[in-house]
Order: structure tokens, then sequence, then C-alpha cells
């Protein structure tokens, strides 16, 4: 979807589909899932979250009714490819921020339960390797467990952002979420955050704060 206004053209990808199935589902690779959703809510919800986060990764989507469809209009991003695409390798100071950014990526899915996180679901500034994650309609799941990609890996995060991860409070986000998750995700999704932070808190005493924080 092309954007048109007198002084700006701006490129969006529009998200219709909104699919929600109770009990078992086999998905194509043969997995099953049980209680299936894959929904263009959840893109406006992630973008808003990301915010409340601070951490500006997830790109602008909002809701939109485009030619009798209602759907999500999600920026693209124009300078960002997939990382397979990019040419070289990260060094140095970039090495390192793409780290930093791939570890708050694997947190911020663990909080929204993403089961969809694959390599096309991430872009890459050619500029300076930021990370952009895209593609969160298969998020929000209604569990209270976190997921094994957060579990096995470590755990690496800036204070500020813990400070917000902490200070999400129920009430706000049932609130500002209203119509794109519900209730039970809200707090779904919060009690993973008690598990994120009692995580990191068991890490920060027996490893230092040197080792769960960068600048």
């Amino acid at each position: 979807v092309k954007i048109d206004c007198p002084d700006i053209a701006e490129t969006a990808v529009f998200k219709y589909h909104d699919e929600h199935r109770q009990g078992i589902t086999r998905l194509a690779g043969g997995e099953t899932e049980l209680n299936f959703s894959d929904s263009y809510k959840y893109e406006r919800a992630a973008y808003l979250l990301d915010r409340e986060l601070g951490m500006n990764m997830v790109p602008v989507a909002v809701i939109r009714n485009v030619k009798g469809d209602e759907g999500a209009l999600v920026a693209w991003i124009p300078d960002a490819v997939h990382e397979k695409d990019m040419e070289g390798s990260p060094k140095g100071l970039e090495m390192v921020g793409l780290l930093q950014d791939k570890a708050v990526m694997r947190l911020f899915d663990a909080l929204i339960y993403n089961v969809d996180r694959r390599p096309e679901n991430w872009m890459v500034s050619q500029d300076d390797w930021s990370l952009y994650l895209i593609d969160h309609s298969r998020a929000f799941r209604d569990l209270k467990d976190l997921p094994e990609s957060f579990t096995d890996d470590k755990v690496w995060l800036s204070q500020d952002l813990y400070e917000k991860l902490k200070g999400l409070d129920q009430a706000k986000l049932v609130a500002s979420l209203d119509g794109l998750i519900t209730e039970a995700q809200v707090k779904s999704m919060l009690a993973r955050r008690d598990l994120i932070v009692e995580r990191i808190e068991k890490e920060r005493s027996a490893q230092g704060e040197d080792a769960v924080f960068f600048e």
C-alpha cells in the first residue's frame, strides 16, 4: 500500500488476516498448536508495547480500513533488508550492537510469546546493523510459561528497559491494548514478565550487573 499525501509518500504493508481456532490445530509443517491464532491486531499491539518499553525496534502499525477490509498498516523500513542479504559482516561496535539487539528481541518475544520469529521476521539497517522486528501476527499466546528460545539463551538488556519492563501495569495495558488483545492475554503476558524479572534478578545476584546489563 502506498500512502500519498501532499508533501509525503510512504509505503506500508497491509495485513488483514484474523483467524482464531480453539483446540488442537495441525500446522503445515506437521507440528500442532493449541488454540491457534493469527491476527493483524497483534501487529498494533506489538508496536504499542515496543514503544511502552522504549525499544523502538517495531515499525509503526496502525489499524485502518482499506477497500472495505480492516487491517493493520505496518510502515515499511526503506533502509533495512533481511540479515542474509547484508553485504559483509558486522565488526566492532556494529557486532556488539547487533548482539544486544538480538538479546532484546529474544526477551521481547518471550514477553509476547511470539511463536513465529524466523530470520525472515527481522530486518537489519544497511547503515548501522540495527535490528528491526516485523511480523507479530502469531504472538500474544495465552500461556504463562516462558518459551525455550528465551530460557536457553543469555539474558542481556539495558537497565532502562529493565525498569520499564518491571513497570508494566495491568490496568494501563488493558486500556491501551483494548480491542487488540484480551485481558486474559494481558494477564498471561504479565505472568511471563514476572518470570523474566525473576530470572534477571537470579542472574544479577549470581553473576553481577555487568553480566546482565549493557549500557
